[in-house]
């Protein structure tokens, strides 16, 4: 098991977290989330009951008041830090545990919402906890193919700074292995999910160079293709 901090001066400590929609803050050992109307709350306070009474690896929703929800504080570095800190280390076998971890929890996702997908897959929105990886900022269940997920979440890591290295593509293609040795994938589909998230991100990022994505996703399909 992983040691974590200290779970009493992680506690005691108060301070407000980053969140693009929410106001979201450590209160009192609890977090406190602010939603602009209390109908996205109950729909998020829904969402994250059905998972927990499912055993997903989720917040427990303590207290729900109108447009505040109080959930479990679970201490812990964002899965992207995690990530970045591990390739910063060059740890290849440390990366391929964690997305053991990370493959873990989907699959557990999966078969307690058929049908369903975790549709935001930032990076940002999974702690690494002490026990394993959990699932944060649950807003939608949208329906979909798994597929949808793992070419969306292939995409954002390759986008993340330092973007489109070398080394990205290696990481990734531990990545892509570890989920389809636990979760059955198309691997062509997974690849037009990529190509597909790649061109959203252009529409969102004026910065976004279409050239060195497709670039990457050719070096990363081979790189998948000679593993398989």
């Amino acid at each position: 098991m992983r040691k974590g901090p200290p779970l009493k001066s992680a506690l005691e400590e108060s301070r407000t977290f980053e969140s693009r929609r929410n106001i979201v803050s450590l209160e009192k050992g609890r977090i406190k989330k602010v939603f602009s109307d209390a109908e996205a709350a109950h729909h998020e306070w829904n969402i994250l009951m059905l998972l927990y009474k499912r055993g997903v690896a989720v917040p427990e929703v303590l207290e729900l008041r109108e447009n505040v929800l109080y959930l479990q504080y679970c201490p812990g570095p964002l899965l992207l830090d995690r990530v970045l800190a591990l390739e910063h280390k060059n740890s290849a076998e440390s990366l391929n545990n964690l997305c053991t971890e990370l493959a873990d929890w989907f699959d557990r996702f999966y078969q307690a919402v058929p049908g369903h997908i975790r549709g935001d897959v930032n990076f940002r929105n999974f702690i690494v906890g002490v026990s394993g990886v959990i699932g944060i900022d649950f807003e939608a269940l949208p329906t979909g193919q798994k597929e949808m997920d793992m070419g969306a979440m292939l995409a954002y890591y390759a986008a993340y700074s330092p973007a489109f290295t070398t080394q990205r593509t290696r990481s990734a293609a531990i990545m892509f292995n570890v989920f389809s040795e636990k979760i059955l994938l198309d691997k062509n589909k997974v690849l037009e999910e990529i190509h597909i998230a790649f061109k959203r991100m252009k529409k969102r990022r004026k910065c976004f160079d279409t050239r060195i994505a497709e670039s990457w996703l050719s070096s990363f399909e081979k790189e998948v293709w000679n593993e398989g």
